[in-house]
């Protein structure tokens, strides 16, 4: 949400679920978009280093989308 106060969502035009996937599917991390809503589905038997490189990537892609976050 754009505001967690208000809980005002983002404006559907910014798409930004679809950019922060893109993002990560760039670094090979693949997630799923649904409107704002980026779905992480890892496999039950990730690996911790895995997973610890999915939340990274996560991370980084969220915290590159300027002035929304």
């Amino acid at each position: 949400v754009r505001e967690r106060c208000t809980r005002e969502p983002f404006p559907p035009a910014l798409r930004l679920g679809a950019r922060v996937c893109r993002a990560a599917r760039d670094q090979g991390v693949l997630l799923r978009p649904l409107g704002d809503v980026v779905v992480v589905c890892p496999p039950l038997a990730i690996d911790d280093s895995l997973l610890d490189r999915l939340g990274e990537v996560l991370y980084n892609c969220l915290k590159a989308i300027p002035n929304y976050l």
